[in-house]
């Protein structure tokens, strides 16, 4: 899996999520559905937030016949001893970012996938307030990459919603 954030506990309704995959999921090739943004509400005390909603997809590394078999294809001399990846798990998490504060996002586009997802504790006294740093950060080129930089003061998970699994 990919590097988890420093203290995953400092993230509200985290368990259920690491409950599903075991530990931090790797974000690679994930993709993002949707960015709500927020201005808030300061008459009700509402910060300013943004929800961003992905569909996380965990692969595994096995043999295409493995594959083929599980669709319901015919095995083959010609894929023995290859390896590809196969989708084990898929859901769609809602992260909830309040108090936040957005550097850019960019190439929002129909595709939207994710290089990779980090999370960033920061020095509140140094940031007005702001706890944690987020990034996705730059793919290879040519492929349709979400680019965002922002900093917040709390990360909630809002929903889990399970799609699919093979575990």
């Amino acid at each position: 899996m990919c590097d988890a954030p420093p203290d995953l506990l400092k993230i509200k309704n985290v368990q259920p999520l690491l409950d599903r995959f075991g530990e931090w999921p790797c974000f690679h090739d994930s993709k993002i559905e949707s960015i709500h943004l927020s201005t808030g509400d300061t008459e009700n005390d509402v910060l300013p937030f943004l929800e961003i909603k992905i569909v996380l997809v965990d692969f595994v590394e096995c043999d295409y016949n493995e594959i083929l078999k599980e669709i319901g294809e015919k095995e083959s001399d010609v894929y023995d001893g290859k390896k590809g990846w196969h989708i084990v798990d898929n859901c769609i998490v809602t992260f909830k970012f309040t108090d936040v504060l957005v550097e850019y996002i960019k190439d929002f586009t129909y595709d939207n996938e994710l290089e990779e997802l980090i999370i960033k504790e920061i020095e509140p006294t140094q940031h007005n307030g702001h706890r944690f740093e987020i990034e996705t950060p730059d793919g290879p080129s040519g492929v349709f990459f979400l680019h965002t930089k922002f900093k917040c003061r709390e990360i909630e998970i809002v929903n889990l919603e399970l799609l699919s699994t093979k575990r």
